[in-house]
């Protein structure tokens, strides 16, 4: 263990107390719910939540976009509702009306912006609160079917399915609570969710141990794969198979909860990564960043520039002009792929229906 392991280390130890009193919180907000003393307020339509119970990082959005492209297929009118994390503005903001984008990526946030972009079709709703989100989307819009990006936390809103996502390679320091890991509840809520789809089954942790999720839930169980289905260039949005990446050097930044997982990504379909540059999670870059990675560039001379579709979302034009003139920047496009897909859509369809 080197000097920062046991930096970390200690630090950990010393914020325990502080994850007690979070833990205690958590416990009696969760108690107040379950008891009904808090209310849960329907909104009149169904409600699909896709959320976690840790920090960032456990592939939310590409869950919640499997299901509204499935749901857009099968002719529903979809909303999705979102919180907007790191915007710039308060209150309801209607990002898509299901026919144009109506607002800019700092009025929105970024992973709404690009929920958006991808489904021209979806409703998408930012607002703190939920529950008042959710009724713009029916009452203004029609959307007969929600679905819910990141909330297994906001308990006022009552859902038709509780989809939880649960990273079972983390190591068992990121399983305590904030603020020593990245846990926001306990393993044993996941007995509140209808199902928990699973992320990195059949890989070890840190300690060379695994988390036997089944412990914890009686809800359906399914595993779930990230993975890169086409590589979108910048400049003109030409999509492209991931094949064509095959053996290229590039530079990749991000500003994403996981960096090593984008690593991990780009490594699976050979691209050679000469370096990797990693910001805080949703970072908005600025004139100095793009200095600073222009001059990365100009150093590596990489095939490509490759960035994840989030981190797209927050480049503006400006800023992509000086990385274009020295190199073509792409993106990755990921897609969920969850084992036993027809039993799992076959689940979400008995729960809108």
């Amino acid at each position: 263990m080197n000097a920062g392991d046991r930096h970390l280390k200690a630090l950990r130890i010393l914020l325990l107390p502080f994850s007690w009193i979070y833990g205690i919180g958590v416990w009696i907000r969760n108690a107040l719910y379950d008891a009904g003393i808090l209310r849960t307020h329907d909104v009149g339509v169904q409600v699909i939540s896709v959320g976690n119970i840790s920090v960032g990082g456990t592939g939310k959005t590409p869950i919640v976009e499997m299901i509204a492209g499935y749901l857009v297929q099968q002719n529903r009118k979809v909303a999705v509702v979102s919180r907007g994390y790191r915007r710039a503005t308060k209150g309801t903001v209607v990002v898509s009306d299901g026919n144009s984008i109506l607002t800019d990526v700092s009025s929105a946030g970024d992973e709404p912006f690009q929920i958006a972009r991808r489904f021209p079709s979806v409703i998408v709703v930012v607002d703190e609160d939920r529950v008042r989100g959710a009724r713009a989307a029916s009452r203004r819009f029609g959307a007969n079917v929600i679905v819910l990006d990141d909330g297994f936390q906001h308990r006022r809103i009552r859902r038709s399915l509780d989809l939880v996502l649960v990273d079972e390679s983390e190591a068992e320091h990121a399983r305590r609570l904030l603020p020593a890991g990245r846990y926001r509840e306990p393993m044993n809520s996941l007995r509140r969710a209808d199902c928990v789809l699973v992320a990195g089954r059949d890989r070890k942790d840190s300690s060379g141990s695994s988390v036997d999720i089944t412990r914890f839930t009686k809800g359906r169980m399914f595993g779930v794969e990230f993975l890169p289905s086409a590589v979108v260039r910048m400049k003109d949005g030409l999509r492209q198979p991931v094949r064509e990446l095959k053996g290229k050097t590039c530079f990749a930044f991000c500003g994403i909860a996981r960096p090593e997982k984008f690593r991990a990504t780009l490594e699976a379909v050979q691209l050679v990564v000469k370096e990797l540059v990693s910001f805080r999670d949703h970072h908005w870059y600025n004139s100095r960043d793009i200095v600073d990675l222009s001059s990365i560039i100009v150093r590596l001379k990489p095939e490509i520039v490759v960035t994840t579709e989030k981190d797209s979302a927050r480049l503006t034009d400006c800023s992509l002009e000086q990385i274009l003139q020295l190199c073509p920047i792409c993106y990755v496009e990921l897609q969920a792929q969850v084992s036993d897909g027809p039993a799992f859509l076959g689940l979400i369809d008995g729960r809108v229906n």
